[in-house]
């Protein structure tokens, strides 16, 4: 089986331009969701939100390339130039606590 074919969990965190205000962030995440929807074979799953809605962490589940996916993000109708996107992969071992439960419930199923 070719590597490629093995679907990677991923996390990926998108931090919205500071001057977003929640009209912006009810609007577009939709969209940035959408997006990652389209990647991951599991509906894309929040691992963290601040409390402005400003900064999130999303758990995915493909076998596509960071760099699509990133590409992908850039263009969305959903961001903006000032936008901000990390994506990393995320290995057998992690840890938490019970105030990431459904996060850590999350990577132990997928």
């Amino acid at each position: 089986m070719n590597t490629q074919d093995v679907a990677r969990r991923y996390c990926v965190v998108i931090q919205l331009s500071a001057e977003s205000d929640l009209a912006r962030i009810a609007r577009d995440m939709p969209e940035i969701l959408s997006v990652l929807q389209r990647f991951s074979d599991t509906p894309p799953h929040v691992a963290f939100r601040s409390s402005d809605g400003v900064l999130s962490g999303f758990f995915i589940r493909t076998n596509r390339p960071v760099a699509m996916i990133r590409s992908e993000l850039d263009s969305s109708e959903g961001t903006t130039s000032r936008d901000a996107f990390m994506i990393f992969e995320i290995g057998e071992e992690f840890s938490g606590n019970a105030g990431l439960a459904s996060s850590c419930t999350w990577l132990q199923r997928h």
